[in-house]
């Protein structure tokens, strides 16, 4: 996205005849301008969400400890004092190698076996309740190497793991951050000093200043500078047809609870927003498209001919000394840009890692499929049966589970 950025500032970069300023100056840039502060308004929704791995694999670890032998089974716990089941901390010693890793995985299956009713339960939700030992007997080898089979797709799945994006708390967190410092106690007065950094200032030293540019810190500062106006200024930039101008303090940028309104009038609070990474980097590089670089300091609003963001007689603008270099934004110039680049980086994240989910899961339905396979055609297996004393009974008998 930031490659984008540096293309449009070079595009826009040109210089036109000086002019005084004029009410609705920075009507092109308060588009984009508004459209990404009411990202934080209302219900916010990123997109794509989060794609849940399968817990599918759970039901295959439980069905392969059910048909394991018993002895092998009091292997995984032990009763404590109060009678219940415990799971064994370690495998026995002299055990083969891949016991260690899988030990909590099978302990884990044989806990919730042992709980309550819930063996008696699993063994009928797979039809296995009326299974008799030589039907089981037949079942325990393939879904042992079923339950292997699963255990080695988690496994590689859990490698991928490490790299699982954000989820929506902590992007709600850092979207609050970028947009106003932190999360407003009330949105409808917002408290202006996080938006600058923790200070509060003048506009001229919160907009322009000659060291770190306050204002460059969130989407709302820049908002303030580039669609309020200096103390004793009357100037409407965002939208000439306002009422009445949104004014700076004496010492402190709006809101007070008449300017911030002013200034979401003419950019009302939307019911919330469906955040995806294309519409984060559009109204990204729709802002930066109105920005321009003189020497090396950058200029968000304002006409192209100005340079003194006074909010008053010349512009209403925010400038960002030294913010590029050949005619580039440097990479951290703007706080807000950088932070919202980094929610839509990870939203493209999602979509990758998503993916991967999607392919395990679809594997772990896969086997899941293919256990009930086996189950069905242990249904037909022969098994020895007492029969009545009859010329038939050197016959075998069939059943079913």
């Amino acid at each position: 996205m930031i490659k984008i950025v540096f293309h449009i500032i070079q595009v826009v970069s040109v210089i036109r005849e000086a002019h005084s300023f004029t009410n609705g100056d920075n009507s092109g840039v308060f588009g984009p301008l508004c459209k990404t502060l009411q990202l934080a308004d209302g219900a916010i929704t990123f997109s794509p969400p989060i794609t849940a791995p399968s817990q599918k694999a759970s039901d295959i670890y439980k069905l392969n400890i059910t048909v394991a032998p018993a002895a092998w089974r009091q292997l995984l716990t032990e009763k404590t004092e109060d009678t219940k089941p415990k799971a064994k901390d370690n495998p026995p010693q002299g055990a083969p190698a891949d016991w260690q890793t899988k030990w909590h995985t099978w302990t884990e299956a044989a806990l919730y076996l042992a709980a309550d009713k819930n063996e008696a339960t699993f063994k009928e939700q797979f039809s296995i309740d009326k299974a008799t030992v030589r039907q089981l007997d037949s079942l325990r080898p393939t879904i042992a190497q079923l339950a292997d089979s699963a255990y080695g797709l988690e496994a590689f799945y859990k490698t991928g793991e490490q790299s699982k994006p954000k989820d929506d708390a902590a992007l709600m967190e850092e979207l609050y951050n970028a947009i106003y410092g932190k999360k407003p106690s009330n949105m409808d007065q917002p408290e202006t000093a996080p938006m600058f950094g923790g200070t509060n200032a003048v506009y001229t030293s919160s907009c322009a200043s000659a060291g770190v540019t306050p204002a460059a810190k969130t989407l709302a500062g820049t908002f303030l500078c580039i669609c309020g106006s200096a103390n004793g200024a009357t100037h409407k930039p965002c939208n000439s047809q306002r009422t009445n101008a949104a004014v700076w303090g004496q010492a402190a940028p709006p809101p007070t609870a008449t300017d911030w309104a002013k200034l979401r009038q003419i950019c009302p609070a939307t019911e919330g927003t469906v955040i995806t990474d294309g519409l984060i980097t559009n109204l990204i590089s729709a802002v930066m498209g109105h920005s321009r670089v003189v020497t090396n300091d950058l200029y968000i609003g304002g006409q192209a001919s100005e340079t003194t963001c006074n909010g008053g007689g010349n512009a209403c603008c925010v400038k960002i000394t030294n913010g590029a270099q050949n005619k580039q934004l440097k990479k951290n110039a703007i706080q807000w840009v950088k932070e919202l680049d980094t929610i839509a980086g990870e939203l493209r994240q999602r979509s990758s890692y998503n993916s991967r989910v999607t392919e395990h899961n679809a594997a772990i339905v896969l086997l899941e499929q293919q256990v009930k396979a086996v189950i069905k055609r242990a249904h037909y297996t022969t098994v020895d049966q007492p029969t009545v004393s009859t010329r038939d009974n050197s016959k075998e008998s069939k059943t079913q589970l």
